[in-house]
């Protein structure tokens, strides 16, 4: 999973997205949805002035979907949060993962509000912290700074797999649509 090729992949391609907003999307959708089309769920996410030639600039998108599928299905733990390298600048990393969290929200939406009233406390308290996870505003460069950016990427990452656990195992994944819109 590349965070720069889908960077660049969705700049080529002029979208409104970005690399962490779209995987953000894609991991809401494999935790709502039993049956994954990732490719189609990506041509469909991606709203860019120029269509997909053959698709070929999406297939780091589609790789990176892919591989959150594969860590689902292994059981998570291997879960990645397509964000940028540690070596990027803080502020970088923090509003890419403020995308991240408002595309699994955003993810979450396209399931239906009914949804996520049948998550537990916890899980819905999760889904409360990312809402403010979207404000993330990382000025500061310190060290303090990067363990707490590090402590609350790990805190989204086994809240995703929270939630994903309960609506597979409670069954109440959301029903295959035919469209995201």
């Amino acid at each position: 999973m590349d965070y720069a090729a889908c960077r660049e992949a969705l700049e080529w391609a002029e979208a409104d997205v970005t690399a962490a907003e779209l995987h953000g999307t894609l991991c809401a959708l494999l935790c709502t949805r039993p049956d994954p089309h990732v490719a189609e769920w990506v041509r469909e996410i991606v709203v860019t002035e120029h269509p997909p030639q053959g698709s070929a600039w999406a297939g780091a998108l589609c790789d990176a979907g892919e591989c959150a599928r594969e860590s689902f299905t292994r059981g998570g733990f291997d879960l990645e949060l397509l964000l940028p390298d540690d070596d990027a600048p803080l502020a970088e990393r923090s509003e890419a993962l403020s995308d991240w969290c408002t595309g699994f929200l955003y993810g979450l939406g396209l399931a239906g509000g009914g949804l996520t009233a049948s998550l537990s406390d916890d899980a819905r308290e999760v889904v409360s912290d990312l809402t403010e996870f979207t404000r993330i505003d990382a000025e500061e460069n310190s060290e303090d700074a990067e363990r707490a950016y590090s402590e609350v990427v790990e805190y989204v990452r086994m809240g995703v797999l929270l939630i994903y656990e309960e609506l597979m195992r409670a069954g109440s994944a959301a029903p295959e649509r035919s469209r995201l819109h």
